[in-house]
């Protein structure tokens, strides 16, 4: 574990955007990049980070598992936090969005002290989106809120408008010690219309909760991302709740960037 980790966020850091499901197959990776891809065509920098650290891959969800850039792999955080902005330059780009991917069964995988360092270290230069995987497992999340405080992070979990998705969400509901900023609600794949969904008044007394959405993944962009062609396009159905949902995200209070000093060379030990 790394011996000197900062206290607090260093001055400017914007505040980490955390996507996390309530259960598998919701559409999770999906949905993060597609937020991440939403700034990016507002013009906000945006960089979309793959902290799953037991299921990710984002790189091949996106088609851009060939092409030429860092992967978690290549980095050697324990000797020293990466400059943001070379880190940057040096990521993948899928549509505009740099992407700092995950590759399972290969050597170098993060610890979760080393996705904290460099999350923070790009809040520092850009909005940042990360896909932290199912929520039973976050130990990026509670790492991120150790060191920066839950209050400066803005966390979205993402649950299926169905039967059991909605079993699931609330039993995780009730065991956070803080809820989370916004809970989004994805229409249940594979089925057509609003067939097999609760419907979203329903979902919301259920969980006790107001719920964004619902979210449709239209049949074409599951195609696509599961054949690992990206997103070329957002479906029309799919527009409105995404922008929707990124406005919900801006309102949250993200800060301004300015000039900000880190430790980019600086050594750490570990014990």
């Amino acid at each position: 574990m790394a011996a000197d980790l900062p206290p607090s966020p260093p001055p400017g850091a914007g505040s980490p955007i955390l996507l996390s499901a309530a259960s598998g197959g919701v559409g999770l990776s999906a949905l993060t990049s597609l937020v991440a891809r939403e700034f990016v065509r507002r013009g906000h920098s945006s960089v979309l980070v793959d902290a799953d650290l037991e299921a990710g891959g984002l790189d091949v969800l996106l088609g851009v598992e060939n092409d030429r850039g860092l992967r978690w792999h290549d980095l050697d955080v324990p000797s020293g936090i990466p400059d943001p902005r070379s880190l940057m330059a040096g990521l993948p780009r899928w549509d505009g969005v740099p992407v700092l991917s995950l590759r399972q069964g290969e050597e170098g995988c993060p610890s979760v002290e080393d996705v904290v360092d460099v999350v923070l270290a790009l809040a520092s230069e850009s909005d940042v989106v990360v896909d932290v995987g199912r929520a039973m497992r976050g130990a990026v999340m509670g790492g991120l809120a150790a060191v920066m405080g839950i209050e400066r992070m803005t966390r979205l979990l993402v649950v299926e408008l169905s039967v059991p998705g909605l079993a699931r969400a609330r039993g995780i509901l009730g065991g956070m010690r803080r809820p989370p900023d916004a809970v989004v609600g994805m229409q249940p794949r594979g089925m057509k219309g609003s067939r097999g969904m609760v419907p979203l008044p329903q979902a919301c007394e259920y969980l006790g909760t107001e719920i964004l959405g619902p979210v449709p993944m239209h049949p074409a962009l599951c195609s696509d991302l599961l054949s690992g062609l990206g997103a070329s396009s957002v479906p029309r159905s799919m527009r409105g709740a995404l922008s929707g949902l990124v406005d919900v995200v801006r309102r949250r209070g993200m800060s301004d960037r300015g000039a900000v000093t880190r430790r980019g060379g600086e050594r750490r030990r570990r014990g």
